[in-house]
């Protein structure tokens, strides 16, 4: 049980561990929970770096985000700023407290110059995100990295335009000449593709670069050999035991041919003469006779033999007429043990032909994409993690690179470190590997690698992070520091400041069972905030439901299921009405619970998010409502448009007749058909020639003549 002794006791300890995690002098692997300090942590370890008198520019500090990137500066500044107009007793006082030690004159007089120093450093502290550094290192080195000097980087929405582009070139190049080597690909992954997900399953695919530009790169055993597309096919065959070159027609044609037509034969005539199970499987005998085609026929044979899951039938015909016929059984179980094996094959060709159907796609897709980017002279996010990573590593001119980088950085710190993805830790390893190898251009000074995260998040995949790669990084560099004799130290942060103990035990029941969670193995939580109260639910899933069909005479009886989302959002609205209509008690502030005090969290804002609002207005329960929403939807904007429509083109009608409907002028329905009914022109005349005799189209009119002139002069923004 914890108790206020304890928790002193690992706030103690935690503060200790603080300290030695920021320790200019050691190299630290640092495991956090979430709410434990990291940026705290982070930001006293550029504190004291810079303290031990590591010049900024010496330092880098990779961040996940921009945001985090600016949190950590601002921290840092904030403290340094501080420093600066302290008096002198204060500033010893929180020096003090900050080293665990009384300060030297020098680390006071230095604490207020530091301020000054790296406001004015050359590029400022480096705090970045691994891409900004990345770019950096591109700029610096482009001829190395053989990329163009003054690249530009593509941001979103310009990348995801050159992509849709090179998507829809692939897909209509294929299209158009069905005889290719694409078009028979498209032919081939579109009879796989499940609904109208195809074109998501293609984006996916070719987002993972590292993969298709892998499998292209495969290389042949001979000279001349087969190319990286063809050996991936073979190592896909070869894994889902497909023999080399045979086509799934040709695996469905021996399927067919396990039991001649003659032995189906007398195989549905002695199961004919059976119980009522051996009759249904006489019928499936009959069909695979009957059958216009192998697959038809296997497809008989399959449910003859096997089960839907396609095992094996336990029992393929009844004890007492296999008395009768003892031949029969045998002849089945051997066809049996054939055609299990058969669709074994079968369904590992249909596996490796849709794989590389679609990999051929994807690859003319990622292809067409990278000229886009050459003919821009451009760099996406990836290119650049991919590109530093080629130059660190395999460079000719890697050495000089390491160099000049060697003599440029002492210290570098890793954020949200679970969360760097194999080929980013790369990158890192490749700078951060000089430090410790004994031949770094600089000698002279300690030089450290920090890294910070919480390794459950890496169960996300942010980036492409993969859980186990925390540890495995961990003991590399544990392994490069010992091995140069450099201080490495493991500090484990645990208590959390933020969350309170059941929720954080709930956490950690389910990381508990390491089958569960694999590569993770994360230290358990311990709540700072005591005694504060805390419920952690399982609510049953909601299943989809398929509704009854009403009778096909009573068509207005028919009624659709409701969604289960709704009857979610329904069932949380139901017990938040309770919770207010029975005063049901706020633990941590002892008094009965508000809407005010309730937050819903959602995965996504769709499906779940209108429903859940919805279901909240019915019952008249105050809601925020969805704190993002589409303009375009607005109903007021939605007016404008359509104003924004007729004033472009006066001739649509229907433009005009929302406009004249909407708030901005209040006409209903009986003046539209006034003016639109035995019109002999557009409905903007009829209403100027309306306006003449009748004095309530007067004004609309009147407005409409003036925006329209209006509108021919003053740009869109300005005119609404």
């Amino acid at each position: 049980m914890t108790t206020p002794a304890s928790i002193a006791a690992e706030l103690a300890e935690t503060t200790r561990r603080q300290a030695a995690a920021a320790d200019p002098l050691a190299s630290c692997w640092v495991s956090a929970n979430a709410g434990t300090g990291k940026t705290h942590v982070l930001t006293m370890r550029v504190l004291r770096l810079l303290l031990a008198g590591t010049p900024p520019e010496r330092i880098l500090c990779l961040t996940f985000t921009k945001a985090a990137a600016a949190e950590m500066s601002k921290r840092v500044f904030e403290s340094l700023a501080k420093w600066v107009m302290l008096s002198d007793a204060d500033l010893g006082e929180t020096l003090s407290k900050f080293l665990d030690r009384k300060p030297t004159p020098e680390e006071m007089l230095l604490a207020r110059t530091l301020f000054t120093c790296a406001t004015e450093t050359p590029g400022g502290l480096g705090i970045v995100t691994i891409h900004a550094f990345a770019e950096r290192l591109l700029q610096r080195f482009p001829l190395e990295a053989g990329v163009t000097p003054g690249f530009s980087i593509l941001d979103d929405t310009t990348a995801k335009k050159l992509m849709r582009d090179a998507i829809d070139h692939v897909i209509g190049a294929a299209a158009r000449d069905t005889k290719s080597t694409l078009g028979r690909a498209l032919e081939a992954a579109i009879a796989y593709a499940a609904d109208d997900h195809f074109d998501d399953i293609l984006t996916d695919a070719v987002n993972r670069r590292d993969w298709l530009e892998s499998v292209a790169r495969l290389p042949s055993e001979t000279e001349g050999g087969p190319e990286g597309l063809e050996i991936a096919e073979m190592l896909y065959r070869r894994h889902f035991g497909v023999r080399a070159g045979i086509t799934r027609a040709a695996i469905e044609a021996e399927a067919a041919a396990v039991l001649s037509a003659s032995e189906l034969a007398h195989i549905r005539d002695v199961l004919r003469a059976g119980t009522k199970s051996d009759c249904d499987l006489a019928d499936l005998a009959a069909a695979a006779i009957s059958a216009g085609s192998d697959t038809h026929r296997m497809t008989a044979l399959c449910g003859l033999l096997l089960t839907k899951n396609h095992e094996p039938r336990k029992r393929l015909i009844t004890k007492a007429l296999s008395a009768k016929n003892p031949e029969v059984e045998p002849l089945m179980s051997r066809a049996q043990s054939r055609l299990l094996s058969f669709v074994a094959e079968c369904q590992g060709a249909v596996a490796v032909e849709a794989t590389m159907a679609l990999i051929r796609l994807a690859d003319a897709v990622r292809q067409r994409y990278h000229n886009a980017k050459v003919r821009r002279a451009a760099l996406d996010f990836d290119d650049l993690i991919q590109r530093a990573q080629n130059l660190l590593a395999n460079s000719s001119s890697v050495e000089w690179v390491l160099y000049k980088l060697d003599r440029g950085l002492d210290h570098i710190l890793v954020d949200e470190s679970q969360d760097t993805s194999p080929s980013q830790w790369r990158v890192v390893e490749a700078i951060a590997g000089e430090f410790f190898s004994g031949t770094g251009a600089r000698e002279d000074v300690v030089r450290t690698l920090f890294a910070v995260g919480d390794e459950k998040q890496s169960i996300y995949s942010f980036q492409g992070a993969a859980p186990e790669m925390f540890s495995a990084m961990g003991d590399r560099f544990a392994s490069l520091t010992e091995s140069a004799g450099a201080t490495w130290q493991r500090i484990p942060l645990t208590l959390s400041f933020r969350t309170v103990a059941p929720v954080l035990d709930a956490v950690d029941r389910v990381f508990a069972d390491t089958a569960r969670t694999p590569g993770v193995t994360p230290a358990p939580h311990v709540a700072q905030r005591a005694g504060h109260a805390g419920l952690v639910e399982l609510w049953e899933t909601e299943q989809y439901e398929e509704a009854e069909p009403a009778d096909a005479w009573s068509p207005l009886e028919d009624k659709t299921a409701e969604p289960p989302v709704v009857r979610l959002a329904n069932r949380i609205a139901d017990t938040i009405q309770g919770w207010i209509a029975t005063g049901e008690t706020l633990v941590s502030t002892s008094r009965p619970i508000t809407p005010g005090d309730i937050l819903i969290l959602v995965q996504k804002r769709n499906p779940f998010a209108a429903p859940m609002v919805q279901a909240l207005k019915a019952r008249g329960i105050p809601v925020a409502g969805a704190d993002r929403m589409r303009l375009t939807e607005q109903i007021a904007v939605q007016d404008m448009l359509s104003l924004g429509d007729f004033l472009t083109l006066p001739e649509d009608d229907l433009a005009l007749a929302e406009v004249l409907k909407s708030p901005i002028f209040g006409l209903d329905d009986a003046d539209l058909e006034a003016l639109a009914c035995g019109r002999k022109g557009t409905l903007w005349k009829a209403l100027l020639d309306a306006s003449r005799d009748v004095s309530r189209f007067v004004e609309a009119a009147e407005t409409l003549k003036r925006w329209r002139k209006a509108a021919d002069f003053r740009p869109p923004f300005e005119f609404f």
